[in-house]
Formats: C-alpha cells, structure tokens, sequence
C-alpha cells in the first residue's frame, strides 16, 4: 500500500501528465488564420483559416470542390468540402466571385495542396458575387468560369425569337482582335418589338440548359433597350 508520500507524489505525476496532454490535444487542434500565399507544404496536416474569391467550383455527387485566388497572387488552392445540409444555401451564393472565408485541415493530394473544410471546419460567404459587365467572348471560351453567376452583358441584338416557351434575344458583340461573338438569352414572352438592331443590356443567370445541350444567359430582369438618338 502507498503511504501519504508516495500518493501525493503520484497525484503530481498524474496532474502533469494530464496537462502536458491537454496541451499538446490544443497544440495539435490549434488554428492559424493565413494568407493563401502564406501556405507551403509545411503546414501539411495543420488546421487552418484563409479567405480569398472564388475562381471557379464543382459540384460533384458528394463533394464541393472550388479554387480561391488571392488578389495579386497567381497560385491557387483547391478546397474540398462534403455535400451538407445547409447545401442549398452554398448553391446559391458559392459562386465564382464571391469572396469566402474557409476552415479546415491542409492536406496533400495528388502533390498539390488542398484545404478539406472537416466537421469541424466552416465555410462562410464574406461577399457575394458583385454584378458587372461581362465581357460576352469571355462567357463564351470560358463558360464554367461563370456558371451559376449573375453577369450583364451588352451588345447589339441581331434576332427576336417569340415562342411558347418565351422570348430568346441573340445577342452580338464584336471584338477587334477575336470577332464577332453571339449570347443567346432566354427569358420569359417578352412584348418589346422592333429591338432588333438595337444596343440591349441583359442581366441575369449563366447557366447550361441539358435539355438542348447549350450555355445561355437566363434573363432576371427585363432587358434594357437603347433608342435611337
């Protein structure tokens, strides 16, 4: 049997031990806010927060995969995230162009650095994305950039298709160095006649219709015509 000494002693020793544990738990689970520059290959298995905007994402059957770049930074990092159940709120404002802040274990795959937000981690929405021009061979060679993205374009309206599925507005834009581009936009029967030849400016949803195997910009508000003189 111990005598009062030796217990004493051993209630020390266990004390320590307990807090030496404790720290190195919270040493271990600790969480450094960094810039995305910031990171490297050294902070592999650390937990981590870094903000930046959304470059482009994918939404696969059980993941979220999408890029965040720092301004005046060219490196990307890829950041993972399970399907959850606030989902619909991400499909709505994960966009290419919000600027987001995520939480989350640094990983390697495939030799590239990731971030998967975990169950502990987050993901919030600091800015939405901003609507502004957009230039329409832009949506047009890099159409996943945008998708899902309200963007307003302008150009020349070159035909008017009434049908009993609504109204489709082409859109044309000529470039000096690429050509003359065509955006079809889509919307709800629209009455305005005699458009055609018209400026028009067309804000709305990015979006790729399966049905007909086609990108289209889905109008939100109806289109701003410019008159003559």
């Amino acid at each position: 049997m111990l005598n009062r000494e030796q217990l004493l002693t051993l209630a020390v020793i266990v004390s320590i031990s307990g807090i030496s544990s404790l720290y190195l738990f919270s040493s271990q689970h600790s969480t450094f806010r960094v810039d995305i520059s910031e990171i490297d290959e050294g902070m592999i298995g650390s937990r981590v927060v870094t903000q930046g905007t959304v470059f482009e994402v994918s939404w696969l059957p059980n993941t979220i995969l999408f890029s965040l770049k720092e301004k005046d930074h060219p490196v990307q990092l890829t950041v993972a995230m399970d399907r959850m159940t606030d989902e619909p709120q991400h499909e709505r404002d994960l966009k290419v162009g919000a600027i987001v802040e995520a939480e989350g274990i640094l990983e390697e795959y495939d030799g590239d650095l990731n971030l998967r937000v975990d169950e502990l981690g987050s993901l919030s929405v600091l800015q939405k994305a901003q609507t502004s021009f957009t230039e329409i061979y832009s949506l047009l060679e890099n159409p996943h950039w945008y998708e899902g993205l309200e963007v307003k374009v302008r150009g020349d309206v070159v035909d008017k298709i009434d049908s009993t599925d609504g109204t489709e507005l082409i859109l044309s834009s000529l470039d000096g160095s690429r050509g003359r581009y065509e955006l079809t936009c889509t919307m709800r029967t629209w009455g305005e006649d005699n458009v055609v030849g018209k400026p028009a400016v067309v804000r709305g949803e990015w979006i790729y219709e399966n049905t007909r195997g086609r990108w289209v910009l889905r109008a939100s508000h109806p289109p701003e015509v410019k008159t003559a003189g």
